[in-house]
């Protein structure tokens, strides 16, 4: 075998730059997989004419295979789809390939390894000079993790829309940033209207240096409690009871003031107060008479 030192000088330094273009191709190779697999997205291409499928490692990562596993085919596609969503998965496919236009499914796979993964796959159509639809180039990506947190997010903004509490996020300056259904419905206002006012809008005694010590009281202790009053869009006014918490979003502090209307609840401790001063005026008298009694007997004797 002939050593470098045999070849051409000129054939030399163009085998220098192929190999060096092989190793930036390796390296581009292996970013590129690295890249697939933090992303969690699989490329793949499918040429109609040969009916050949090829999948970039990070697909065979989302079906749970390895290149060991049998070439993958359409029917392999159509296998891990879902019962209630092959039949979709099928025409949509069929129609790509038939019709030469884009696709995308928003779907859920059943893998090797019989975990179920929520994936969205796309498809593109590539065509020859001859305007011939050839193959179809796509990519699919497992997004369970980023369903289930939107589906968690969903969820939670359902609940918070759904108690009877309103719910106030407020800025430094007392200027709502975000308020719930509630806070509407509670206050006769719509949420565009709220979303325009502050704290001095709704409560007849606000006043800035107030507002500026439950800031930093609520910061100090976390959460705060007090009561006040609020006034709705027609006038009227209703007691509150407001606990503000504190929330830092996006490197913002803010307070979470859940504000409830304590209406009936100041009834009950209205009654709980009368019926107590009716006891202790009973008591009183009571004391009142054994006294008059105690004295009548020591009188008598």
């Amino acid at each position: 075998m002939a050593s470098k030192s045999d070849i051409q000088p000129d054939l030399l330094e163009k085998l220098e730059v192929l190999e060096a273009a092989l190793l930036e191709s390796r390296k581009v190779e292996l970013m590129f997989n690295e890249a697939q697999q933090i992303a969690k997205l699989g490329v793949w291409q499918y040429d109609i004419v040969n009916d050949h499928i090829e999948w970039t490692d990070e697909v065979y990562r989302i079906y749970d295979m390895d290149h060991s596993d049998p070439t993958p085919t359409l029917d392999t596609i159509f296998y891990h789809s879902t019962e209630a969503e092959r039949g979709e998965v099928q025409r949509t496919i069929n129609h790509a390939i038939k019709s030469g236009e884009a696709y995308h499914i928003n779907g859920t796979i059943l893998t090797k390894a019989g975990v179920y993964k929520q994936v969205y796959a796309n498809g593109k159509p590539f065509f020859n000079q001859k305007g011939e639809l050839t193959h179809l180039f796509g990519t699919i990506s497992d997004v369970s993790e980023r369903r289930k947190a939107e589906d968690s997010l969903r969820f939670s903004e359902f609940t918070i829309d759904s108690i009877s509490d309103g719910i106030f996020w407020i800025d430094e300056k007392a200027n709502f940033v975000k308020v719930n259904n509630a806070a509407c419905r509670n206050l006769g206002y719509s949420r565009e209207e709220l979303l325009q006012m502050s704290g001095k809008d709704i409560n007849p005694s606000f006043n800035k240096v107030k507002s500026q010590e439950y800031w930093q009281k609520t910061a100090r202790e976390k959460h705060f409690t007090f009561r006040t009053r609020h006034t709705r869009k027609d006038g009227s006014t209703f007691p509150v009871e407001i606990t503000n918490n504190v929330i830092v979003y996006n490197g913002k502090e803010l307070r979470c003031s859940i504000v409830r209307n304590i209406t009936e609840q100041l009834k009950k401790e209205e009654e709980i107060q009368s019926a107590l001063d009716e006891v202790k005026k009973l008591r009183d008298r009571l004391q009142k008479e054994n006294s008059y009694l105690m004295q009548e007997i020591m009188l008598n004797h």
